[in-house]
C-alpha cells in the first residue's frame, strides 16, 4: 500500500505528509468486513498496543475519512475501511 498522505498538523491541514505508520497499519487491517475493536487488537498483538490506542487510532482514521463505525456487536463498536 503506497503511504496515503494527510493533511499536515504543523501547518494546520494547508499541506499534505505521510500517514504515520501507526496509523498506516491500522488501516492495512481494516476490510470492508466489520471488525470490533478487540479484533484489531489482536492482530496488532506483536505491537501490543492498549485498547486505547486501537480507539484512538480508529478515531484518527476516521476523522481523516479512511474508516467508519458499522454498527455495535454486544458493546463492542464494529469498524470497516471507507472508501
Amino acid at each position: 500500500m503506497a503511504d496515503p498522505l494527510v493533511p499536515c498538523h504543523r501547518c494546520e491541514g494547508s499541506g499534505l505528509v505521510p500517514m504515520e505508520p501507526a496509523l498506516k497499519k491500522t488501516l492495512e487491517l481494516l476490510t470492508a468486513t466489520p471488525q470490533s475493536t478487540e479484533e484489531l487488537r489482536a492482530a496488532l498483538a506483536q505491537e501490543a498496543p492498549s485498547p486505547t490506542a486501537i480507539c484512538n487510532r480508529l478515531a484518527a482514521l476516521e476523522e481523516l475519512g479512511y474508516a467508519r463505525r458499522a454498527g455495535k456487536r454486544g458493546r463492542a463498536a464494529l469498524w470497516v475501511s471507507h472508501g
